[in-house]
């Protein structure tokens, strides 16, 4: 079985700049930023561009394969080279079908947190996240995985998502790299080419309906390998599109919706939801698992380590604050 996020790491690390360490504390949230607005140019397509049609052409020939009776080749597919070409071309209509579907009722907001490899990068952290707050500085927040992962069955129960996911990132390289892939995401694959082997058997709605959360999945964990050093985890929160909204209205759907808010970067409005913090009435209210914060390479680190201590202590916080051994200058 795949191991969960919980097994495979103890702690997760989260880097943010000094106003969004203080927004996170004081309201015990963290924000998921619709995905269009990732720092990476081929996010969510390149899963679609890249691996979906693999994964369907491989499922069309594992299925003739195993039934070559099957009419999905046309009658004038009498050459072997015809009936590649069909094959290919089939899996390819099939692929654009799915991404389209995909886009239109999936917005994926993504929260990203880092894992260390090393004992050293837990201690000090990454030089390249460091460098990405430039010379301002910035914060590392370490949580509690375990923590992490209760608060978010909370928030899966409470308000209403289409899907609600977490897991490691597969950076992916090329086609030979896919071999080394996580167990989860074998998984996934195996579960998308099962359906797909299905539709091709009995052609309904009913037997791709599997696909959706699979592909929502396996969009939002694919990465190019150039972020590799990240090591992200995500979580993946998709609410409710306006389809479901209107069949929620006539059903016994009760629970909110997290209402998407912006907030403004470079001068462009920046989609998200806030995951955690608030609790539904008559909840307790929920509490970060904090464990541990690390003030980035600064010429002021003392006076800011000083400073997120007197935060935490006003959030009622029991966590560590230590400065990172990194001698960078952010010039």
């Amino acid at each position: 079985m795949p191991r969960l996020v919980t097994e495979e790491h103890a702690n997760l690390i989260h880097y943010t700049s000094a106003s969004g360490l203080a927004g996170i504390l004081s309201s015990q949230s963290l924000w998921a930023t619709h995905s269009s607005f990732l720092n990476d140019s081929q996010e969510i397509s390149l899963f679609f561009e890249r691996r979906l049609g693999q994964l369907l052409e491989t499922a069309v020939r594992e299925e003739l394969a195993s039934s070559p009776d099957l009419q999905i080749l046309p009658q004038f597919a009498r050459t072997p080279r015809e009936a590649e070409e069909t094959i290919v071309k089939y899996a390819r209509e099939m692929a654009d079908a799915i991404r389209t579907t995909t886009m239109k009722f999936n917005e994926p907001y993504i929260a990203s947190f880092c894992t260390a490899k090393t004992q050293r990068a837990l201690d000090d952290g990454l030089l390249s996240q460091w460098r990405a707050y430039g010379k301002d500085g910035g914060y590392a927040i370490v949580f509690d995985a375990m923590g992490l992962q209760s608060l978010l069955e909370v928030e899966a129960r409470d308000y209403w998502y289409q899907h609600v996911q977490w897991g490691d990132v597969h950076y992916y390289q090329d086609e030979l790299q896919i071999e080394t892939r996580a167990e989860e995401i074998e998984e996934a694959e195996q579960g998308l080419k099962n359906a797909i082997r299905g539709f091709i058997k009995h052609p309904s709605s009913e037997e791709l309906e599997p696909t959706f959360e699979i592909v929502a999945t396996l969009s939002c964990l694919y990465k190019h390998w150039g972020f590799h050093e990240e090591r992200e985890v995500r979580i993946v929160a998709v609410p409710p599109n306006r389809e479901l909204v209107t069949q929620g209205e006539l059903t016994s759907e009760k629970r909110p919706r997290k209402t998407p808010k912006t907030f403004v970067r470079a001068g462009c409005p920046v989609p998200y939801i806030e995951l955690f913090g608030r609790a539904l009435p008559g909840e307790p209210a929920r509490k970060l698992p904090i464990t541990r914060i690390l003030v980035g390479p600064h010429v002021q680190k003392d006076s800011r380590k000083r400073a997120v201590e007197v935060m935490l202590e006003a959030s009622d916080i029991n966590a560590e604050v230590v400065v990172s051994k990194i001698p960078y200058t952010g010039t």
